[in-house]
């Protein structure tokens, strides 16, 4: 029954039943028979104009299976232009010396479209705190620089080490989750995360 119901779905196999029906009920008005003998051609056509009227048919399939095709592919182009214009949300580390003797963990944010970021949570690797728009705001457009509270560390010569990896997850103006990683890529987050 599943083989059944998985030749179904495909849109082929249901155009060439479709065909087939019509053509058997046409074949019973017309009260024609495919016994030898039998076929009347003035009723049903020559062979020539049999194999015209299937080209005809197929060469107007082909066309409106390649005009979905490229519809489908404009559509998939739009969405993602819509979500990188979006996504135009970056986020890094930097250490600053912001107080004396104590480097600071700022995280700097550029939000490139015109809409502030209202819900937002940035993750660091190797660490279990999370910044949040709960904590220090929305992000608006442009560049900001936001110190991260609890990250301080004295700053001496050839101090500090490799800076954690940050990913930004962040509400965007089209209402769904983002996620920058930290290699700059953009993804959507599926609703059930």
């Amino acid at each position: 029954m599943s083989a059944v119901r998985t030749m179904w779905r495909s849109a082929g196999l249901r155009w060439a039943m479709l065909a087939i029906i019509a053509l058997l009920v046409a074949m019973d008005l017309y009260q024609v028979s495919f016994v030898p003998g039998h076929i009347d051609t003035a009723r049903v056509g020559t062979l020539g104009e049999w194999f015209a009227a299937l080209a005809t048919v197929g060469t107007i399939a082909i066309a409106a299976l390649t005009l979905r095709g490229d519809r489908i592919k404009q559509s998939e182009a739009e969405h993602q232009q819509r979500l990188e214009s979006a996504g135009a949300i970056y986020c890094w580390l930097e250490r600053r010396l912001i107080r004396p003797g104590l480097a600071d963990m700022v995280l700097v944010t550029e939000n490139k479209t015109d809409v502030p970021a209202y819900t937002w949570r940035m993750t660091m690797e190797g660490h279990s705190a999370q910044a949040m728009s709960d904590q220090y705001g929305p992000l608006l457009p442009g560049q900001q620089a936001i110190v991260l509270k609890g990250f301080s560390e004295s700053a001496g010569p050839g101090d500090g080490g490799p800076l954690p990896r940050v990913d930004l997850y962040f509400q965007s103006w089209l209402g769904s989750e983002l996620h920058r990683r930290f290699d700059g890529s953009l993804e959507e987050v599926p609703a059930d995360e």
